[in-house]
């Protein structure tokens, strides 16, 4: 209000003639104009001595000088052109001694170079506004009025307000100190504004995906609330939470909510209970070989504390027309002793199981385990089976946990020899039972699942890789054993100490003919071909043809029989056909007097033309002899060179030894794709 007097005073001077010796306009306006010292109580205002009143026209309110053109009366107020008039608001003078009353009419003046603050006359404020153009001059008066489109700023500077820039912008500046808007997580912006892709932002995948992580830490989608995501990003129909949900003869894949039927593998997962030992917290975890993300064998002991370990089996499956054969290799890490130095690392132990087919999952008639060099038989009860070794077979238990009883074994701490019972039922220990999902080993109490690794497409491949895998074929590298460890076998290579005839590995790639070896009667029906057997080389036999009598003495025509060798799962060669019958021998067969020039129809004259053996490193697939049997001489050979015709491809072939003549066949399998 004190702003708008001054400009008053101006006004009148410029306009009016104030008194006979004023000054001219442009003076009077450029004194009136700047402000005395800042000190001065009056602070550039008009001096109530020097002052000319303004009353012309006027008949109340201010005069111009301090003071009044007179007082209305009756009722009236003062109006703004000077007159007075009917009230047009209600004036407010209460506790206020001067300045304005709300209504353009001052409340009072102050005298005596006194100054109005909040309504009451003081010398103490004193109105600072420095370098303020507009705004409150700290007395209740203003520093300045700012011009038409200005605005006063917080700090009392007249200025034209920002405007906002922001046209074609989606981020950035825009020059009023605030933003045009902001990216998302994996833009940023660009100098022009626009929010483009940050090469070092991670970048979303949900290709062929409709929910489930994009690999962000977001999602591709949410299912509907009758689906569910799988692994792979699908919405399926929930199916199933349980087994109870699935019609019989399937079950719940809790993965997935699907009801599948289980493979053989699957079904006959066996239950298993194994021992812990709280000095060895990570040694007594069954695991895969390869479980710390490498294929070197010899670090694998040093890493049990330090790597994850899955809760995995490997399962490798051969069939006949007449059995299944079934085995569940455990690996462990390190295998340790709590009494005796017998610690070595990489130890395989494993469980078989023969099963008679039945057009469904079959009927168990064996299970063999194997721990360390030793194997152990067992029976279900009232078994027919017996043999030679019956008196080592226990009879097998069975866990009822689950839609349908599996075979339970129990594995010792340290030494992880696998049994056919417990023994340490007050012991700390863990059972783990297979199902769909992956699970890791935790802890040595706590119960889990297994999942079931397939043998051909995980460790199989990796056979021929000597080095950092297998320090030779069939043998695991390691650099920590005792002096007295056995060799840490691969599953091709495992063999009963014991048993001096059983070819090495022959539980994996020739079951037939270890199981009859060691249980040869109480059979139903046994077939010893392989319907299914990703694991061996085949040798069939098809004619054989005598072209000399090479009997001695002429004592009759030759006595043919052929001599047929082939390696094992450690690379020794086992005599697989012969004259007479071996321990372990696959078949043996001789042919009395057979006349020069005769042909024999080798699957009419043998019983069994079929042999197996491995493919080993640097190894030939066969050895082949024929001779002539002589009861009471050295056999004479049938062939011209007397020495094994090395067999070394495979395919179909005719052997021309000049004194007899032999076609075969030699199958090795097609090797699988290899999925770690």
């Amino acid at each position: 209000m004190k702003r708008m007097l001054w400009l008053s005073v101006v006004l009148c001077t410029v306009v009016t003639a104030c008194g006979p010796s004023a000054p001219d306009s442009v003076a009077l306006t450029s004194e009136i104009a700047t402000p005395t010292d800042p000190l001065d109580p009056m602070d550039g205002r008009q001096d109530p001595a020097s002052c000319v009143p303004q009353c012309d026209n006027r008949s109340c309110g201010d005069d111009g000088c301090g003071d009044v053109c007179g007082v209305c009366d009756n009722g009236t107020l003062c109006q703004s052109n000077g007159s007075c008039g009917e009230p047009q608001c209600t004036p407010s003078c209460e506790g206020r001694s001067c300045g304005q009353d709300g209504c353009g009419t001052l409340c009072g003046t102050c005298t005596n170079g006194l100054g109005c603050v909040d309504g009451v006359c003081t010398a103490s404020c004193v109105p600072i506004c420095g370098d303020r153009e507009c705004g409150d001059d700290g007395c209740g008066g203003s520093c300045g009025m700012c011009a038409n489109g200005e605005s006063c700023s917080g700090n009392g500077l007249c200025a034209v307000p920002c405007v906002v820039q922001c046209a074609n912008k989606m981020c950035g500046d825009n020059g009023c100190g605030g933003t045009c808007g902001t990216c998302l997580g994996d833009e940023s912006c660009s100098d022009d504004g626009q929010c483009v892709a940050d090469p070092t932002a991670c970048v979303p995948n949900c290709t062929d995906k409709a929910c489930g992580d994009d690999g962000c830490g977001g999602v591709c989608g949410h299912c509907s609330a009758s689906k569910q995501c799988t692994a792979d990003g699908l919405c399926v129909d929930l199916g199933c939470a349980q087994d109870l949900d699935c019609s019989e003869g399937t079950w719940c894949n809790t993965t997935n909510g699907e009801c599948i039927v289980l493979s053989l593998e699957q079904y006959w997962a066996p239950a298993i209970t194994v021992q812990t030992q709280p000095a060895h917290p990570y040694e007594d975890f069954f695991t895969t070989v390869d479980y710390d993300g490498d294929w070197d064998a010899k670090n694998n002991a040093n890493n049990t504390a330090n790597a994850a370990q899955p809760s995995a089996i490997y399962t490798a499956l051969v069939g006949t027309q007449t059995h299944w054969f079934i085995t569940y290799y455990m690996y462990f890490p390190h295998r340790y002793s709590m009494t005796l130095p017998h610690d070595y690392e990489n130890a395989f132990r494993s469980v078989s199981l023969v099963i008679r087919k039945d057009g469904s999952y079959g009927q168990l008639e064996l299970m063999q385990t194997a721990s360390e060099r030793f194997f152990h038989w067992l029976l279900p009860e009232n078994s027919p089976l017996s043999g030679p070794t019956a008196a080592t077979a226990g009879t097998i238990h069975w866990s009822q946990e689950g839609t349908h009883p599996r075979p339970h074994v129990f594995v010792r701490s340290g030494s992880h020899q696998v049994l056919g019972d417990a023994g340490f039922e007050n012991a700390a220990s863990y059972n783990a039972n297979w199902n769909f999902g992956q699970a890791n080993h935790t802890d040595i109490t706590t119960d889990r699942s297994y999942s079931l690794v397939p043998l051909v497409t995980s460790l199989w491949p990796q056979r021929m890789n000597t080095g950092s895998l297998f320090s030779q074929f069939g043998q695991l590298a390691r650099d920590e054993a005792s002096t007295d460890a056995p060799e840490s076998l691969a599953p091709w290579a495992m063999h009963d100490w014991l048993d001096t005839h059983q070819a090495w590995g022959s539980m994996l790639y020739d079951p037939c003919t270890l199981i009859t070896h060691k249980f040869p009667t109480g059979w139903d029906t046994f077939s010893t071909e392989y319907s299914v057997n990703p694991f061996a080389v085949r040798v069939d036999l098809h004619s054989l043809t005598i072209l000399a009598d090479t009997d001695q003495l002429g004592a009759g025509t030759s006595d043919p029989y052929i001599r047929l060798s082939m390696a094992d799962g450690y690379g020794y060669n086992r005599v697989v056909l012969d004259s007479v019958d071996m321990n372990a021998l696959q078949f043996s067969w001789q042919q009395a007097d057979v006349p020069i020039q005769t042909t024999l129809n080798l699957s009419t004259s043998m019983e069994r033309t079929w042999f197996y053996g491995m493919d080993c490193p640097e190894h030939d697939l066969y050895l082949l002899e024929v001779r002539d049997l002589d009861y009471d001489y050295a056999d004479d050979w049938l062939m011209a060179e007397p020495k094994a015709w090395i067999g070394t491809s495979a395919g179909d072939q005719s052997l021309d030894f000049s004194l007899s003549q032999v076609t075969l066949t030699t199958t090795i399998p097609e090797e699988p794709e290899s999925n770690p």
